[in-house]
């Protein structure tokens, strides 16, 4: 555990980025030590210091999972998949998940969920997606009706597009 206001009295992520990496790159140069280091949230009051704790231990969890390569995982880059983490096995997260598993369930060999997630990783738009997948824009728009019709979720609804982001961000083959 380390200070989490700076010398101003003021929580700031950045700077607290740039010292774990700092930190890093020194343990790297004195040896072969292998370690991760986990960033959690800032709180005040009451049981801050259980509450930042908790959420560095699931930040740790969840890089883990999906950016195993990495040795240092900060809160603010996987605050969705942190807070959705507490969902998972529960009734609530089996129903988040039910229409990309009606997709999974139909999508072979998950060129469609590759499709899906690149979509939202580009923020929806098809030309950045398109490019990025090396694909012509009518494959994808055409990729994209097929995942509608397999889901049952209108894409160009806000609901149904957040609904099948929180599916994709809850799934355990990312």
């Amino acid at each position: 555990m380390k200070p989490a206001l700076n010398s101003f009295g003021r929580w700031d992520a950045e700077d607290h980025r740039k010292r774990v990496e700092q930190l890093i790159t020194r343990m790297k140069e004195y040896g072969q030590l292998r370690f991760r280091v986990s960033l959690g949230n800032y709180f005040t009051g009451p049981g801050s210091i259980a509450r930042s704790y908790r959420t560095a231990k699931t930040t740790m969890v969840v890089g883990k999972q999906r950016m195993p390569e990495s040795r240092c995982y900060f809160y603010q880059d996987l605050m969705l998949p942190v807070l959705l983490d507490s969902l998972r096995g529960d009734w609530q997260a089996n129903e988040l998940a039910r229409p990309l598993a009606r997709l999974k369930a139909m999508d072979n060999n998950g060129l469609l969920r590759r499709t899906l997630a690149a979509w939202f990783r580009h923020n929806v738009q098809p030309l950045a997606t398109s490019k990025a997948l090396f694909i012509h824009r009518n494959t994808l728009e055409y990729r994209l009706n097929r995942i509608s019709e397999l889901t049952g979720l209108d894409l160009g609804n806000f609901d149904d597009r957040l609904l099948l982001y929180v599916a994709l961000q809850l799934d355990e083959e990312r």
